[in-house]
Parts: C-alpha cells; structure tokens; sequence
C-alpha cells in the first residue's frame, strides 16, 4: 500500500463493538487460558454461497449467537430504558448539537473494499443453522439473554442470529429462514434510539466488563460490534428483498460511525493518542479509559465493508479503511503495543491482561477475512502468524511412528509434574481431545486412551502426529508462493493424511505460483498449488516463501 495518509472526517459518527463479552477464565495444567413478509429475491451483490469454498463458519454462531438452552420465560425487561432513551435523545436535539464537531484526522493507507464472492464473505456458512431454534428466544422468535429470571434484548445476538439465517436462506431458499432473520432485524428497529441523527442499538442491562464491577457498563450502553452487525444484517435483507426499509435502516446505522465521543449520549468511534479510528466495542469516558478489544473493531469494520460495497458511500469507504488500518497497525506481526504475543495468546484487549483462546481463534479467522476484503495478502500473513502462535483445538487420532516416546503432564506454568516413557515397536495410534501449545515448550496432543491416556506428547512431524488433514485456511483472492533455486516436491494425499502421489520441479530462477489453501498433514503445513507444474499438490510451507 502508498505510505500513511491522514484524512479528516467531518461528520457525526463513532464506533461500538459490544458484547459477547468472554466467559470467566479458567486455568488448564497445560498453562492456557480459557473461558469456560415480503417476498425475497436472490442477491445481485453477491453469487450463491454454495459457489465457492467457505473460508471458514468460525466468525458466525459464537457464544450468544446461538445454540444456548432456553429455560427462561419470556419476559419484556423491568427496567424502563425507553424512558432514559428519550430523554438522552431529546437532550440532543434540544442542544442543537445533531452534529459532533468534525473528525480529528485518522490514519489511512488507502484501502477501498474489494468485491469478494458470497462464499468468502465473513458471515457465510458451509451448513444452515437448525431450523429447530434451541437458543433463547421469545414468542416472537427473537434471540434474547436470560438473566435471573427476565430476558433482555441482545443486540449482537440478535443480529447475529439473523446473519446466520439470511446464510442459511442463501443456501436452502427455505423461507422460515428469511422470516426469522427479519424477526431478528425487526427488533432492532423497534428498540434503537435516535441521537444526532444515527440510529443506536441500546444494551438494556448492565454489564461488569470482564467481570469487573468497579468496570460496569451501565444501561443503556452501547457497542461498535452491534451496530456494525446491524448494519450487515440490515445490508443482507435490502439485497434480498428489495425493501427499502431496510436500506433506510442500513443508513441509519452507519450514521453512528460519525458521531464522535460526547458525553451523555451514545457513541462508538474514537481516536486513539496515535490517531488511528477505533470502533469500540467496550466504550467508556473519557474515551482513552475504553477496552480498545480487536475483535469488536473487525467486526464492526465488517459492517462498513457491507454498506460502502452496496453504496459506494465515500464516507463508509473512508471509515473502513481507518477500520482496516488500525487492525493493521496493531494487530500486525510485531506491531508495537499491539495485540500479538509471539509463540503464545493474542491479548484479548489492549487495556486488560486478558488472554482468551476462544477469542484468539476468531481474530486468526478475521483476519483472513480481511485479506478477503482489502486483498492485501499481509493481512493473511498475520493470520498464519496467529495460528502459527496458538492453533485451533482438534480432537483427533494421534498416530505415533516405531518408537520411544514420552508422555508429560504439567502444571498451569508448564512445568512438568510427571512424565512417562513408552515404547512402540511399530506404528501405534491413540485418540487425542486436545491440541494446543504449552508455553515454553511447543505444540501437544493429550491423549485420553492407551498407555499414555492422561500425558501430553509432542507434535513431531511424520512421527508423532493427527491424522487427516487439520487446520484448514482457505484464502480468496488465492495468494502466491515463491519458489527456490533447485528442487521442490509437491504431494497428494489421502483421506488419512497420507502421501499419495508426488511430483517434483527443477528451477534455474526462482518462480512464483498461486495457492489457495494451507493445511497440515502428518505434523508439516503445506500449501494447495493452483496453477503451474504443481497444480493440485501441496507445497511444504517451509520450502517455500508464502506471499
């Protein structure tokens, strides 16, 4: 990309990223951390999600977004946060302010939304969602949370749970599931607050940030993550109906990227003492007091993406690109105070030690797809640096090559506290739940049957390993991989992960051809090439140079 470009908005907008926030953490002997009806038409934006590998279901059905047990009875909140709601909207109006002062210049660097296929876009799905809703929900259908005994409006849940079913829509063309994304956006619309001419999804209870009492967001609060989910949402129902009354609702929901911070009333985007635009999940007064939490900012960002690629509004391409820049800025490999912690978790926020595996592996997924959007390939290789640094957990069969092994258990440091020496004479197999780095030591299976049921062992490559192929990443547009000097072999593989085929190529120069996937086999990461002398083998990582 040009170098960093300063750019200067006025107009009336800030960014909130809200919650699902992390669940409380728990310790693991292995030292990680984690916490525990109109008539549709089909899309003209975007092709059929069924036409392209998806890159990933990881950035839908997270934590409220579904899947939760209902054993609440519906209820509408005690509290009255309408009432509140008005007077702060009133409050705005009165003041004459319908217009925050104009944008301090943000950092930029010239990103412009790339148009992607349906299928890498951040919020498609591989299956549809149950079309037997299990989660909590009232009589209307819509997701809510239960606490105590009342259910309370959610709005990430809500709009995230009618992403879910406009990508289950696409995939089956079965009405219910367009029904129940327009029950979810309805309540939104019927809950926001007007205030300098955005509309705002309020949080209509209060909530200790991380657990933190003295650290409550109190009711009615507000969050980036939510609007920018609206927003998407809000975005898929115009494309697929043709009411304009959801576009209304899109343009009223961007509208709050422009307000900046002001004090009683809501907001969501600030800018930090470098100059670069957070869309804040957790916002807070004075806004330098905020969480500045990675994973409510991308998915805000997501939502500017949406509304600037169905627009081409030059206000939302300039605030997705501020959006991207940040994640960028701090998120990047070795970046300066950022988020990024080599050969371990990625800090969950930058304000709070807080380390969440859970949350690790959404950020990893979210940057590929940014790579999606942007087409800047840097972005998928932080992406590799994250998985790189702490993987995805997999429940598999270990296979361990003739051999002595050892077997470990450690203490919450990584310390070992026992270990254990087993001898095979020739290939064994054993089932592993959990795969994951010890800190310090590297990459570890535990096993739960057989002679080492209980002990962690070591990932060795083509010795000690799972089977199959395992932590998948699919990469639109394809990425490029440079190849060395000499001699490179390429291979196939079978369903277990075994090499089936190989094929070699000599080079004089050093070449380049496009990839569109990495994962592992037997313990190595490889990459599928897609054209040349290699078309269909993979490549090992570490005998070529990713781009």
């Amino acid at each position: 990309m040009s170098a960093l470009h300063w750019r200067t908005i006025a107009s009336t907008a800030l960014l909130l990223a809200v919650l699902v926030p992390p669940s409380p953490m728990v310790g693991h002997a292995d030292g990680t951390i984690e916490r525990t009806s109109t008539t549709p038409r089909p899309p003209t934006a975007r092709p059929s999600r069924s036409s392209a590998d998806r890159v990933d279901d990881g950035l839908l059905l997270d934590g409220l977004g579904a899947g939760l047990r209902s054993d609440g009875v519906p209820k509408r909140p005690t509290r009255d946060v309408r009432a509140i709601l008005r007077t702060q909207s009133d409050a705005s109006r009165s003041s004459g302010s319908l217009h925050a002062a104009a944008f301090p210049a943000f950092a930029t660097l010239g990103y412009v939304q790339q148009p992607v296929p349906a299928a890498a876009h951040p919020y498609s799905l591989a299956a549809a969602v149950p079309i037997d809703d299990t989660g909590i929900h009232d009589g209307d259908g819509v997701r809510m949370i239960r606490i105590g005994t009342t259910l309370f409006d959610h709005p990430v849940a809500q709009a995230q749970y009618g992403l879910a079913n406009v990508a289950s829509f696409d995939l089956t063309d079965d009405q219910r599931f367009l029904d129940r994304a327009i029950a979810q956006a309805t309540r939104l619309v019927d809950t926001r607050v007007v205030s300098r001419e955005a509309w705002y999804f309020p949080y209509p209870f209060d909530f200790a940030l991380h657990g933190r009492a003295s650290e409550t967001m109190h009711a009615p609060w507000y969050s980036a993550m939510a609007q920018g989910m609206a927003l998407s949402l809000f975005v898929d129902l115009y494309e697929r109906t043709d009411d304009d009354a959801w576009l209304a609702a899109a343009t009223g929901t961007v509208a709050s990227f422009r307000n900046g911070p002001q004090t009683g009333l809501p907001w969501v985007v600030h800018i930090d003492g470098e100059g670069y635009l957070w869309l804040e999940e957790y916002p807070a007064e004075p806004p330098s007091a905020s969480d500045f939490t990675l994973n409510g900012h991308m998915f805000a960002t997501f939502g500017l993406y949406d509304y600037a690629t169905l627009t081409g509004d030059p206000v939302s391409t300039l605030l997705f690109d501020g959006g991207v820049t940040t994640a960028r800025r701090y998120g990047g490999t070795f970046a300066p105070g950022g988020f990024r912690t080599q050969a371990w978790l990625s800090a969950y926020c930058l304000r709070h030690d807080i380390l969440d595996v859970k949350y690790h592996g959404i950020v990893t997924n979210q940057f590929i797809a940014v790579h999606s959007l942007t087409a800047d390939a840097l972005f998928a290789r932080v992406s590799d640096a994250y998985r790189a640094d702490y993987p995805e957990n997999l429940r598999s069969s270990v296979r361990f090559a003739a051999g002595t092994w050892a077997g470990y258990v450690f203490d919450a440091r990584g310390g070992v506290v026992r270990s254990k020496t087993v001898g095979f004479s020739r290939a064994s197999s054993a089932p592993s739940d959990r795969y994951t780095r010890i800190k310090g030591r590297g990459l570890y299976y535990r096993i739960t049957a057989g002679s080492l049921k209980g002990y962690w062992v070591a990932e060795r490559a083509e010795r000690v390993h799972a089977t199959g192929q395992y932590a998948t990443a699919r990469y639109y547009p394809s990425r490029s991989a440079t190849f060395p000097i000499g001699r490179t072999v390429g291979y196939r593989f079978d369903a277990n992960g075994v090499r089936s085929a190989s094929r070699s190529v000599s080079l004089s120069r050093r070449s380049s051809a496009p990839f569109d996937q990495t994962a592992m086999y037997g313990g190595r990461r490889y990459a599928r090439i897609t054209a040349g002398a290699l078309t269909g083998y993979w490549a090992p990582t570490g005998a070529v140079t990713l781009r």
